[in-house]
């Protein structure tokens, strides 16, 4: 700290040559009044110091005493946990018996600076503007962040949502559904914006056969979905002891849905799929459900 007390002497000689000669005399206040003084002081500017335990903060005093006067650079550093804030406050204190608030602490703030950590996260599909990472501003210093969803692919099928922020400052965690996040940095946080998927309810579904719906909810079946690129010819080709099946579907919908009987599935069983569209044959993704 002792860069920080470079021109201490300067500034002591200006304040002396403007001290009066004549007063009375007084109690000298010690350096534990002068902490005290400085820790009152600090509670008063900064509530937020409120939960931090004033034994754990480390106090400096440079400065000297004379007949009719007493001053003090006070440094003071913040713990690093519990918990975690880092602070760095440099007062000037003085007592004086010529001022008219006689035998009285004067407190003077000369500087006072702190660090805070913003850890900003992401959940689901979108990302953060700046960044997700930890971002290092100084205490008091306004930030801003917003949430930007990623583009789908398929963009008629499903799409991604912003959802909100969760703001965590280590004892309680609040939420904010605005789309910027904007505050001003007083202790750490971790800020977190959360992202959902949601589908649209677009399928093309058929029936075997042409099974009316009626019939198929009077009975236990089985669900083919068929994920196709572009508009497709999709193929169905099913071996089984119950004979088989082969029928060819075509669809515009990217997801095709097929149901049918469950005897075609009972004992072993061979599904073949494949599509075709305008540039050639493929297989696409297949997914049978329904089936115990």
């Amino acid at each position: 700290m002792k860069n920080k007390s470079i021109g201490l002497i300067l500034l002591l000689t200006l304040v002396l040559s403007l001290i009066p000669l004549a007063g009375v005399s007084a109690a000298v206040p010690t350096d534990e009044d002068f902490k005290e003084a400085a820790i009152v002081f600090m509670l008063e500017h900064h509530p937020e110091l409120e939960a931090v335990d004033s034994d754990d903060w480390e106090f400096t005093l440079l400065g000297f005493t004379t007949r009719w006067f007493k001053m003090k650079f006070t440094y003071a550093e913040g713990p690093d946990e519990p918990p975690t804030y880092e602070l760095d406050w440099v007062g000037v204190i003085t007592w004086t018996k010529y001022w008219p608030l006689y035998g009285d602490i004067s407190v003077k703030e000369v500087h006072y600076s702190y660090e805070v950590d913003l850890s900003v996260a992401k959940v689901g599909p979108g990302t953060t503007d700046p960044g997700p990472g930890v971002y290092t501003v100084a205490g008091g210093e306004s930030y801003s962040f917003s949430a930007s969803e990623a583009i789908s692919e398929y963009p008629d099928e499903y799409y991604f949502r912003f959802v909100k922020w969760t703001i965590d400052d280590g004892v309680s965690v609040s939420v904010s559904y605005a789309r910027v996040l904007s505050g001003v940095a007083s202790t750490d946080l971790t800020i977190t914006a959360v992202f959902e998927t949601r589908y649209m309810s677009h399928c093309n579904v058929v029936y075997e056969d042409g099974l009316s719906a009626g019939y198929m909810w009077r009975d236990d079946h089985a669900l083919l979905v068929v994920r196709v690129v572009d508009p497709s010819d999709v193929t169905v080709t099913i071996f089984s002891s119950y004979g088989t099946y082969n029928r060819t579907f075509h669809t515009g919908v990217r997801s095709f849905c097929i149901y049918f009987s469950a005897v075609r599935f009972v004992g072993d069983y061979t599904v073949v799929v494949s599509a075709t569209n305008d540039k050639g044959t493929y297989s696409p993704k297949c997914l049978l459900a329904g089936l115990d």
